[in-house]
């Protein structure tokens, strides 16, 4: 156990989360084990109201009880330790000082526990003896050196490798609140995604060399690097060209990370900013803005962006992870200048929008990728197309997307970068062809716009037409025999942000309502979201009249109006009647059929309400449209089924009230029956 362990301390919630067990868990540890042979540790200090423990002390107990879930329970105290607390050290030393330890481990295979200081500082001279990124480091450590030798060997055993081991330090960076690791850091379920997109795109290139012109501590190049080892095996480690800037702790960071994996780094000139190829034949991989670094406008994610196209080489890519909002949401400004400019460069081969909560510490944020690329030589300039996909309503659990949706997505990245014949003969899961022209005239969200709309069923060999016509015949509806089996067609489907742009549909804001005036008695029925998730039946709350006139820019719904809501998840109802009052958060869709003939109110509420509980955005919606001469019809027979709906429904409120009404008054002797002789 490293002798480093005596000075460090863990609160409980650090032992349960290290234990890989509840926090509960811990104190019935205590409880119970306060008067056996081999005690649970006592206390020793008491920082911010919190008991802690001496670590090496919960080590050995941990390790004699065998509790716990977490067999590796010494060796991942010993990595938090570099990351929280190592006596008489500043944390930025203590754990520079161990991935560069990490890092000499791996290059000389050495037990670094057992040799004196002067051995490991001449190891580490002959490792590093230009000082790029590791030798300062060590050095820095002065007397708490062998301590930190200790936690090195001891991490590297746990997770069985160095590299392994330097890893797991950092993947607790965001819990240890390290600014210079964690700001702009994305998940790395995130990373992931761009570095199998960057692999999936080099594939078949020759020799891998990848480039970040952004001094950063590596995350994507890692990310890069880590996906093509676990398709090919540890063997053909690319190439990594980073800044040559080595008074940047974050560079020789990103050195260090890349080192143990075996890549073989090259220096990137700092004067090659602008105007150069950052490497011959490498594909560059940036993340805007780099890790550490504060956020930025999106007038600066661009022009950086704009850098990158410059320094692409011919027949290369560039993959880009930057902030949604500049990539793909919209812009005004300088930024839509500069990223008209981009789309019209016919640079950007490809544009994904990833879905919020892989961006740790501002889970609403979103994050987009650009593929840049060569531009398309099998069509002319008027014809230039670039592909678009849109995967934020996905699901995303722990900074990270389903395996299938991954694969599918870089399938879909890396056809879109064939011919406009390979594009067209690809089935796209996530991905919509767009022209560039179109993209360039667009300056609201490129993945709403430009997404790519799901395909219907065509021919269902009339099995719907018999059971409409049965059910209708059954409930004895007028109209029932004019249900016959259709041709079958793909239904045409647009986004609402494109029928609102044209006029056929308007938004219509809830009203505001004092909950204390809305009640089971008035002559206005409301309509929130609790009655449209079905928690409250339609007219159980009501308000007077009267009260709701006074309210400012007070509004009844119409009939045919759609009342919709995007929390706690999409749903719609249509108002027959209407002179209802909607409650905010709850929304109005008000249809004008002269620019929207198709747009029927019951298919519009069935669309709202089938979309998936993580799509909260509703102009993105896609809805469908009725033909035309089938839309008088099918109003028809809905407002039949309509009213034989209200009559049902309100015979079985009369019903549960009747025999509400009926338990309760006969047991509280209210109501008494008489029995009828019926003789």
């Amino acid at each position: 156990m490293p002798s480093v362990l005596d000075s460090l301390t863990l609160s409980l919630p650090d032992i349960a989360e290290l234990a890989h067990v509840q926090r509960p868990v811990v104190s019935m540890w205590r409880r119970r084990y306060a008067t056996a042979a081999s005690p649970f540790p006592e206390a020793v200090t008491t920082r911010r109201d919190q008991q802690r423990f001496r670590a090496s002390e919960v080590t050995a107990w941990i390790e004699r009880s065998g509790l716990g879930r977490n067999p590796s329970f010494a060796a991942d105290v010993a990595m938090r330790a570099a990351l929280d607390e190592v006596p008489g050290l500043d944390a930025d030393v203590a754990l520079d000082g161990l991935t560069s330890l990490l890092y000499l481990k791996a290059q000389t295979g050495e037990l670094l526990g057992a040799l004196g200081r002067a051995e490991v500082l001449d190891l580490a001279d002959e490792v590093d003896p230009d000082d790029h990124l590791a030798y300062s480091e060590i050095e820095a450590l002065a007397d708490r050196l062998g301590d930190l030798c200790e936690l090195a060997d001891t991490a590297a055993d746990a997770a069985y490798t160095p590299a392994g081991a330097l890893e797991a330090v950092l993947l607790d960076r965001h819990r240890a609140g390290r600014r210079t690791l964690t700001e702009s850091a994305a998940s790395a379920g995130a990373l992931d995604v761009v570095g199998r997109i960057v692999l999936a795109l080099a594939s078949g290139r020759g020799p891998l060399t990848l480039a970040n012109p952004h001094a950063d501590c590596g995350d994507l190049l890692v990310a890069a690097v880590r996906a093509g080892s676990d398709a090919n095996g540890d063997h053909d480690a690319p190439a990594c060209a980073v800044p040559d800037v080595r008074t940047d702790p974050a560079t020789r960071l990103a050195r260090r990370r890349l080192g143990v994996l075996g890549v073989r780094v090259l220096d990137l000139d700092a004067d090659d900013a602008v105007g150069h190829a950052v490497s011959p034949g490498a594909t560059i991989v940036a993340q805007l803005p780099p890790v550490g670094s504060t956020p930025w406008s999106d007038d600066d994610v661009l022009r950086a962006v704009e850098t990158l196209a410059v320094q692409r080489e011919p027949g290369r890519f560039a993959v880009v992870l930057g902030p949604a909002g500049a990539l793909v949401g919209a812009v005004d400004g300088e930024a839509e200048k500069l990223r008209s400019s981009l789309l019209r460069n016919d640079q950007v081969r490809s544009v994904v929008e990833l879905p919020a909560g892989l961006l740790p510490g501002r889970s609403r944020e979103r994050l987009a990728i650009w593929v840049l690329g060569d531009p398309p030589a099998d069509v002319g300039l008027a014809e230039q197309w670039t592909t678009v996909s849109d995967l934020a309503g996905e699901r995303v659990t722990g900074g990270a997307l389903d395996e299938g949706v991954i694969d599918d997505l870089v399938t879909d990245v890396v056809a879109a970068q064939g011919t406009l014949r390979d594009v067209q003969g690809h089935a796209f899961r996530f991905t919509r062809f767009a022209y560039t022209s179109s993209l360039v005239a667009s300056r609201s969200d490129l993945s709403v716009d430009f997404r790519r709309l799901r395909v219907g069923q065509r021919d269902d060999g009339g099995r719907a037409a018999v059971r409409a016509h049965e059910l209708a015949t059954g409930l004895g509806l007028a109209g029932a025999e004019s249900v016959v089996p259709g041709p079958g067609r793909d239904p045409r489907r647009e986004t609402l942000r494109s029928v609102e742009a044209r006029g056929g549909v308007r938004r219509i804001s809830g009203n505001r309502l004092d909950p204390s005036a809305v009640g089971a008695v008035g002559e206005v029925p409301v309509i929130g979201p609790v009655e449209l998730t079905g928690d409250v039946n339609l007219g159980e709350r009501r308000m007077d009249r009267l009260t709701f006139s006074k309210l400012p820019a007070a509004r009844y719904t119409e009939p045919g109006d759609v009342i919709f809501c995007t929390a706690p998840y999409p749903a719609a109802v249509v108002d027959h009647v209407g002179l209802s009052v909607v409650e905010f958060p709850a929304q109005v869709l008000r249809i004008d059929r002269a620019r929207a003939p198709g747009l029927v109110p019951h298919v519009l509420a069935e669309d709202i309400s089938s979309q998936r509980a993580t799509a909260k955005r509703w102009r993105t919606w896609e809805v469908r449209e009725v033909p035309e001469d089938q839309v008088s019809a099918l109003e028809e027979l809905l407002a039949a089924v309509g009213q034989r709906e209200t009559l049902v429904l309100d015979e079985a409120r009369r019903l549960a009230e009747l025999r509400t009404t009926l338990t309760r008054g006969v047991a509280d002797a209210l109501i008494q029956l008489r029995t009828v002789d019926n003789a």
